[in-house]
């Protein structure tokens, strides 16, 4: 087992933009083939493993003609075919583009037709919130009919596979994802991120952990707090922990969190006032929790560094366009602010403005717009 100093292989001496997620989770299948990548109520699923079924993925969008930066769409519920998929699609060269498992079939037909999508990644469970009609040259691939191996059967309609794209078809640079938000106009808008962007939020220096790493993973994963809960762990030789179907209650997430051996979490500054409410000590097995969508309540704040006094609170900051978080700020046990929590100071290679009406940088103490 490597020594604490050694978790990370050489890749994060690189600057954090200059790999793909895909180069970063080649080197850790690499180093550690046989350690749990993805856990959970399934069991686990190894680095080897998960190596072979995002292969099988990747294959079968590259047999069906899938271009480089071409739109995925991702219609499943929570679990393990998430991250195969995710990961499918940019070993592929594509870009994925998740859907939220209580959107309609209006709006997945919107997302498909406004991002020009040829493929929809589904499960059994959700099947039936694809919608009918999409198109003659829409491919649905269902992958409950893909092997654990990550092979096909001969009797799926979509067993031809391709091997191109085992060369090189992705860069820092490429399109890893388009994730839709409300947008200021009520319309849905696609924020695009890129694999750098993607590598450089999951080796930011302020995460803790390496190969022991494990995040949970209960937000929606067409909500930007789902790039956090996958790609820091597995970017890091950790393990993704995939909480139950559902709504959990606080004794539902100290439960998961023990059993698993969850080290960290974000959790939105609604979900977090609400396990306060019902209990504080849920997030003791943890190392760090993370607050944040919302500015953070002060009094939850020092009820949990209060109750669970070897957790590390921290306030996470930042819009969906900066990849999850642009900024982070850590609570410390002896000095929880009374007023506002801060947001703390920027992210790895970020850098936080306060200008005036005219883009100009205003003066410290003076009011502006960030």
């Amino acid at each position: 087992m490597p020594s604490q100093e050694s978790h990370h292989p050489e890749y994060v001496d690189r600057t954090p933009r200059s790999a793909s997620v895909v180069e970063v989770f080649a080197e850790w299948v690499a180093r550690v083939p046989g350690a749990p990548a993805v856990v959970g109520g399934f069991g686990e699923v190894s680095y080897a493993e998960l190596d072979a079924r995002s292969a099988g993925v990747a294959s079968v969008l590259c047999g069906g003609g899938l271009v480089v930066e071409g739109a995925v769409v991702l219609v499943l519920e929570r679990g393990p075919h998430v991250v195969t998929g995710m990961l499918g699609v940019l070993r592929a060269g594509g870009a994925y583009v998740p859907v939220h498992v209580d959107d309609p079939a209006e709006r997945v037909a919107w997302l498909v037709r406004e991002t020009g999508a040829r493929f929809v990644l589904t499960d059994a469970v959700s099947r039936g919130r694809v919608p009918e009609g999409l198109g003659a040259d829409v491919r649905v691939i269902d992958l409950d009919e893909m092997a654990p191996d990550g092979t096909w059967s001969e009797e799926t309609r979509f067993s031809r596979v391709d091997d191109t794209w085992r060369d090189e078809r992705r860069s820092p640079d490429s399109l890893a994802y388009v994730m839709f938000t409300s947008g200021s106009t009520g319309l849905p808008k696609g924020v695009a991120v890129t694999h750098g962007d993607v590598v450089a939020l999951a080796l930011d220096g302020r995460w803790g952990g390496g190969r022991d790493e494990r995040v949970l993973f209960h937000s929606s994963h067409a909500f930007d707090a789902a790039t956090y809960e996958i790609w820091t762990p597995l970017l890091r030789g950790g393990a993704v922990v995939v909480a139950p179907a559902g709504r959990i209650s606080a004794e539902d997430f100290g439960r998961v969190a023990r059993e698993y051996g969850v080290t960290s979490t974000f959790v939105t500054a609604a979900l977090f006032n609400l396990f306060t409410a019902q209990d504080p000590t849920c997030f003791a097995p943890l190392r760090e929790v993370i607050t944040g969508g919302e500015a953070a309540t002060p009094s939850a704040v020092a009820k949990v560094v209060a109750a669970c006094p070897d957790t590390v609170v921290a306030n996470g900051y930042g819009p969906t366009e900066t990849t999850t978080f642009a900024a982070h700020f850590r609570v410390d046990a002896g000095d929880v602010p009374s007023g506002s929590v801060p947001i703390g100071r920027p992210l790895d290679g970020m850098s936080a403005w306060v200008l005036d009406g005219f883009l100009r940088s205003v003066p410290v103490g003076v009011v502006g717009e960030l």
